[in-house]
């Protein structure tokens, strides 16, 4: 159809990318997202070759302009997104005083969060488990206890690390794994929320030299707790003329779903 109306496609396309257009009046935006397993990290030319260009995080609300680079009369900008990441850039002729953004930089060190984790269950059912140390980081339906296996709700994960020197520009926070989303604080301040990929959180202007507190609070679903009410029969669907059935259309019973990995995984890794 492309060729038919004599249209040329997006470059981006061709590393991977994929993205929503959208024109109002002067300015076109684009949502893009890189569902592809690798780092991309390229220059790209938009066909809305504007004057200014402006990249917008849609997780944390950062915003920042893009320096473009002229090749063959066409501007190109730097797209910069890990697996699962996304960003909005915005396309117009007008300019302001918003600062240039700041890519992220190719990490040369890291620390791996070793010390052992102290976790509270704060909220959730069908009963809170017990407080514990863990000393190795792993699903909470594995620590062979039934009522973490039967358990959904909020579980805080606080422990500590060593930061010799602060002389990096970034400081990167990877979660690793997270089963579902997490909230961090680190030395009592808040972080950021992460619940999708990549689960990282930039973390440089809260660390200080020496020791530093870190506490996580961790959301899992809600499946363990559906399985566990439907394994002892009860009742938990408070529906009005609503049939409620499976993909097979039979009725919907959950004793059957396998057990859902849930709470911080890991590893924690700061990266620098």
């Amino acid at each position: 159809a492309l060729q038919y109306m004599q249209l040329a496609p997006e470059e981006m396309v061709k590393t991977g990318l994929q993205f929503i257009k959208r024109k109002s009046a002067n300015v076109s935006w684009y949502y893009i997202v890189n569902h592809t397993g690798n780092t991309i990290d390229s220059l790209i030319h938009l066909q809305a070759n504007t004057k200014n260009y402006f990249l917008l995080d849609p997780l944390t609300g950062k915003q920042g302009k893009i320096i473009p680079v002229e090749k063959d009369r066409k501007n190109y900008v730097r797209i910069q997104l890990l697996p699962g990441e996304s960003s909005i850039v915005k396309c117009t002729d007008k300019t302001d005083n918003t600062p240039v953004w700041q890519y992220r930089q190719q990490s040369k060190s890291s620390i791996i969060l070793k010390n052992p984790w102290a976790v509270s269950f704060t909220a959730g059912g069908p009963q809170l488990p017990a407080k514990r140390t863990i000393s190795k980081l792993s699903s909470w339906t594995n620590w062979n206890d039934s009522s973490l296996q039967n358990f959904s709700g909020t579980a805080v994960y606080q422990s500590n690390f060593n930061l010799p020197t602060k002389q990096a520009i970034q400081y990167t926070l990877d979660l690793g794994q997270i089963c579902e989303s997490a909230k961090v604080w680190i030395n009592g301040k808040q972080a950021g929320t992460a619940w999708s990929l990549p689960y990282q959180l930039e973390i440089g202007n809260l660390l200080k030299t020496g020791r530093n507190e870190i506490k996580i609070e961790v959301v899992n679903l809600m499946a363990n707790r559906i399985r566990y009410m439907d394994r002892n029969n009860i009742p938990w669907r408070n529906y009005h003329e609503i049939n409620f059935v499976n993909i097979k259309y039979k009725e919907f019973n959950a004793a059957a779903w396998p057990l859902q990995p849930s709470g911080l995984i890991g590893p924690v890794v700061i990266k620098y």
